[in-house]
């Protein structure tokens, strides 16, 4: 039961992943977009840095669960 409990965990914090990368290439599209016709992109890329650091966060968890 416990494996069970832990394969469901890693299955989400492997989507969540997934998610924050898809989220953060997309940011970065649309700064490149913003930037090319000149708009400000300041907000975008608060949030880049936010769900970089959160990505890194997670993915450092999740390495460590493996070793």
């Amino acid at each position: 039961m416990e494996l069970l409990i832990k394969l469901k965990r890693r299955k989400r914090k492997i989507q969540h992943v997934e998610f924050l990368k898809s989220q953060i290439t997309d940011l970065y599209n649309q700064i490149v977009i913003d930037t090319i016709n000149g708009n400000d992109a300041s907000n975008k890329a608060v949030l880049i840095k936010k769900y970089n650091r959160r990505l890194n966060i997670i993915e450092g968890m999740t390495n460590a669960l493996l070793i």
